[in-house]
């Protein structure tokens, strides 16, 4: 679990998020910070002093959060993707020399800070605070605007890989799917699977037969192991706990990102698309439009 959220695409630096918008969000977090805790000892400075310097230090976290976007979206370009670890190890190397730039200038404001390692960890201290608190503020606004995905735009996407697919007879791989269940296995052609669905301790698959009709076949069996067996063909997709859904057979989404369905090909049911899947649906799709 730990390494799929490490290995997550962070989506802060996609071209569509504006830099200054993003120094705006830093920078009122960072003055926000400042003024409840006030730390690196200006909790005992003047009013006016405070007033001056807190803006200042707000100022330089918007200049830093603007070029640190030219820097990550240039690293982006050479290696395709930055991930939540990406930006972790991008964290954890800029707090020392941001806390050593900290350090000099309140020795050299407040003017009764000593220059030492004492007083460096400490600001340290406060340092990583802020940081941690701006990252997890930033991670959470930019998770819920990637989900925020219009549904007409993935409609049309949904099409396009429902068109893109259809005009490949064969896809890559083995054109049966073998599936492991609890006591056995079931092979299923990859093309005639439209659905798998969890009931408790079953599963229900719906395939189309060679006349066009549905039909649902139940064994005893876990999604889980569906999934990984499946995982290696980019049709089918874990679009909700209980629920993988053939992208070739998929027709239409409906709703928003809190309560997306699928509609698929000559089915009544409408196949739910959890919240947590909905960006990861969009990635599938542009995963496979890109070939």
């Amino acid at each position: 679990m730990l390494k799929k959220f490490l290995n997550k695409e962070y989506t802060k630096y996609q071209p569509a998020h504006k830099p200054w918008k993003n120094g705006l969000i830093s920078a009122a977090v960072v003055l926000l910070f400042l003024i409840l805790f006030q730390p690196f000892g200006f909790k005992d400075k003047d009013l006016i002093l405070k007033f001056i310097l807190f803006p200042v230090y707000s100022l330089l976290v918007y200049l830093h959060s603007i070029a640190r976007f030219f820097f990550v979206r240039q690293i982006i370009k050479s290696e395709g993707r930055w991930h939540v670890v990406n930006e972790l190890i991008y964290l954890a190397i800029i707090i020392w020399p941001v806390t050593f730039l900290v350090h000099l200038l309140s020795v050299w404001i407040t003017g009764d800070m000593p220059f030492n390692l004492y007083w460096y960890f400490n600001l340290l201290y406060h340092v990583s605070s802020l940081l941690l608190i701006k990252a997890v503020v930033e991670f959470l606004y930019y998770s819920n605007r990637s989900a925020d995905i219009k549904t007409g735009q993935l409609s049309a996407q949904l099409q396009l890989v429902w068109q893109q697919l259809n005009s490949i007879k064969q896809q890559p791989g083995p054109e049966t799917a073998s599936i492991s269940l609890e006591k056995e296995s079931i092979d299923i052609k990859r093309d005639k699977i439209v659905f798998i669905k969890s009931i408790g301790n079953y599963l229900e698959f719906y395939f189309r037969e060679s006349n066009g009709q549905i039909k649902k076949l139940v064994k005893r069996g876990r999604i889980h192991q569906a999934e990984k067996d499946l995982e290696g063909f980019t049709e089918f997709f874990r679009c909700h706990r209980a629920f993988i859904i053939n992208l070739k057979q998929a027709k239409q989404i409906k709703g928003n990102s809190k309560n997306a369905r699928l509609v698929m090909d000559q089915i009544s049911e409408e196949i739910p698309v959890s919240r947590s899947q909905f960006k990861n649906l969009k990635e599938q799709l542009d995963k496979i439009i890109a070939g």
